[in-house]
């Protein structure tokens, strides 16, 4: 689990790709959420940033007073009518 400190930038970055390893880019945008350690939403289905294909990222500045302890990541990815829901956790010390 990554560790950051407040005020820092947290680098979120995730790959689409099919069962062969293809990178492809999903019908619909990648959306990411973000919750803090209370349960709190601070970022709620917002459009991550393409790259290149199958490549996506979005970047959250911990604001200097953000809440200690583990933070939870979900993007959601729709393609061909088929959710996907990737989660992921990082600390914030």
């Amino acid at each position: 689990m990554q560790v950051f400190q407040q005020g820092e930038t947290v680098p979120h970055a995730v790959t689409v790709q099919n069962t062969s390893g293809m990178k492809f880019d999903p019908d619909t945008s990648i959306r990411i959420s973000i919750t803090d350690s209370t349960g709190t939403a601070v970022i709620t289905d917002v459009d991550m940033i393409k790259d290149a294909v199958g490549e996506y990222h979005y970047d959250y500045n911990l604001p200097a007073n953000a809440v200690l302890g583990t933070w939870k990541v979900q993007d959601t990815i729709v393609h061909s009518g088929r959710t996907t829901i990737v989660r992921e956790l990082f600390r914030v010390e």
